[in-house]
């Protein structure tokens, strides 16, 4: 059976399985997987599936005693998440200060917000983007979500009770749960803004309604009030629900990526509404679905899917070297999940469990009793720690020198292709009358901002607008508003960006119709993430096209010249910067260039 009783509270074990489906999305999109390239929205699956389970919970006791305990609601959740939660932000601050000592203040300030539940807000403040992967991350970015689910926790009972207190034939709580989602829908809508999307997708207002789709179904679907013996074709309606749910919440983990823009809100309604409806289906006892999700090995990582989400990204970010970030590394990976599922089950079974339903006075007894319990256990899990522990640390230096040998092999390949490409060249071109250029635009990202010096020595009166981060449709923006009256035939327009995410043919039209009779030359990406070949193929196709347009092929040179890049294998050093502006100098061949000094 689906639903079992335990202590007179009713547990559905097939939401285990839920639990551990949406906990491995996000770990496969944290991996930076390019073939789960959605898994972050197992994130708004447990936000629906919170909101369902407490929505439930409350129902139960109202009826009960037609009362909320608020204090008792919140000491649950407090019992259920606080302990777990300052394990991890214990445990990654002491490993910041001793391995990165500098970066321990930026480190206090994030586990300050974690331990007040106030992360999201603090990023918006800090304007911390989701989608850092340029910047070394904060290893506890991750909690974001659980801040969102605490302001939830903290502010759902106060709003249930007065409801169920108003509630008449005229309004029904679920018609008021349906127009706050209304309202937050919007709101994601309003202050969605393509060049930066952090605020709404951090927002607990803009990311409300998924938590309200989950209260709607907890209060028009209760788990105890489910027919366990329905007629046939109910359960065939139920089961083909479930079927299309799970593929339509599958096809999403795998096709859509946090910058389209359709995601705001739709994506993101979609992916509520989805999983509100898988829910409602493994939780009917007379569907055949929760079958599938009730597997022993599901059950297993669902039940300890808190712990696994708390450590992930932490072991993730601080046990994979800069060198390494952008590169599918496939034992790396391994022994990292290895080590996430050692320490989960440790604090699954020393933390977690111990201290759930314990009042705050016996923590200490409770916790000292578990590991007296279960002394084998604690010793191996421990020693597997440390041994998972040195092995990445041994294969981050393995892989470390891998990664340079080949590029020293490529590299080699690279210059002498280049040097028989050049020569050839040398040949064959006849002399051809160069167009005149006065005026030099480049608008890029931190990618330019590396090679920005380097661009104004050797051409005195460029003009350079690089920012951190930005994306295309900033781009357009900026020429829209900045520079419309600058660009003319004797204009070029030099275009760095895609590496912080994916544009459109669409978008890339928008620009070159705003670029006018300018000549644009641009720079294609090496950032090893899921977007970089769409990106350049996006690139390659329009320059090809268009004689008026340019390539640099800045992919080639750096994926075979890693040593041009800094730390994180993504940025321009001194060197990097120097040949960065080689290859753009090589494409200049047929200008005369002559700009206006400032």
């Amino acid at each position: 059976m689906p639903i079992s009783q335990q202590k007179k509270r009713i547990y559905i074990d097939g939401l285990d399985g839920l639990r551990a489906i949406a906990v491995l999305m996000v770990l496969t999109y944290h991996f930076r997987s390019h073939f789960v390239k959605g898994g972050f929205i197992g994130v708004d699956i447990f936000f629906v599936l919170s909101a369902y389970l407490i929505t439930n919970l409350l129902n139960d006791e109202w009826q009960k005693k037609e009362t909320i305990d608020i204090q008792a609601f919140w000491q649950r959740r407090f019992r259920r998440l606080i302990p777990a939660v300052v394990a991890v932000i214990l445990v990654t601050f002491i490993a910041i200060l001793f391995f990165s000592g500098n970066s321990w203040l930026n480190q206090l300030k994030d586990s300050v917000a974690a331990l007040t539940y106030t992360s999201n807000w603090w990023y918006i403040y800090k304007k911390v983007p989701y989608a850092d992967f340029f910047t070394q991350p904060t290893p506890l970015k991750h909690l974001w979500s659980l801040a969102v689910e605490a302001q939830f926790y903290l502010i759902y009972p106060f709003i249930f009770v007065y409801l169920k207190r108003k509630e008449n034939k005229a309004v029904k709580t679920w018609q008021v749960w349906g127009i706050f989602a209304l309202i937050s829908a919007i709101l994601m809508s309003l202050l969605y803004q393509p060049e930066s999307f952090d605020r709404v997708y951090y927002g607990t207002d803009t990311r409300f309604f998924s938590f309200m789709i989950g209260s709607i179904l907890g209060t028009v679907w209760p788990w105890g009030r489910l027919n366990a013996n329905p007629p046939q074709t109910v359960t065939r309606v139920l089961d083909i629900t479930g079927i299309i749910s799970f593929s339509v919440l599958m096809l999403l983990a795998i096709r859509v990526t946090e910058f389209q823009k359709w995601m705001y809100p739709v994506g993101f309604i979609v992916v509520s509404v989805f999983s509100a409806l898988l829910i409602a289906v493994i939780a009917h006892p007379g569907s055949r679905v929760h079958l599938f999700f009730e597997r022993p090995l599901l059950r297993w990582i669902g039940q300890r899917s808190y712990s696994i989400y708390l450590w992930h990204y932490p072991i993730i970010i601080l046990t994979t070297p800069s060198k390494l970030t952008y590169t599918q590394h496939f034992v790396l990976i391994l022994l990292q999940c290895l080590l996430i599922f050692v320490l989960a089950y440790f604090s699954y079974l020393f933390i977690e469990q111990p201290l759930k339903r314990s009042p705050l006075k016996k923590w200490g007894p409770d916790m000292k009793q578990a590991y007296y319990d279960n002394k084998r256990i604690a010793f191996n899990l421990l020693i597997s720690s440390f041994l998972l522990l040195s092995l990445i640390v041994g294969t981050n230096v393995v892989a470390a020198k891998t990664v340079e040998k080949q590029a020293e092999k490529k590299a080699v390949t690279h210059q002498t292709a280049v040097k028989e490409e050049t020569g050839e060249e040398t040949q064959e071109t006849a002399p051809i009358k160069k167009q005149s250029i006065n005026k030099m635009i480049v608008i890029g990202d931190s990618i330019i901002l590396g090679a920005e010096n380097e661009l104004k020595e050797r051409f005195p009166g460029i003009i350079v607008d690089a920012h951190v981060g930005r994306q295309m449709s900033e781009g357009i923006v900026l020429l829209e508003e900045k520079y419309h009256q600058e660009l003319g035939k004797e204009t070029l327009l030099i275009v760095e960006l895609g590496s912080n995410g994916p544009f459109s043919k669409r978008d890339l039209n928008h620009l070159l119709s705003l670029a006018g009779n300018s000549h644009v030359m641009f720079i294609n990406a090496y950032v090893p993430l899921n977007w970089q070949d769409e990106v350049n193929q996006l690139l390659w196709t329009a320059t090809h096209e268009d004689e008026k347009l340019t390539l640099v092929d800045w992919y080639s040179v750096a994926q075979s010249n890693l040593q041009l890049l800094e730390e994180d294998g993504v940025h321009l050093n001194p060197d990097g910067a120097s040949v960065y502006v080689d290859l753009i100098q090589q494409q200049l061949q047929s200008f005369d260039i002559h700009l206006e000094k400032p």
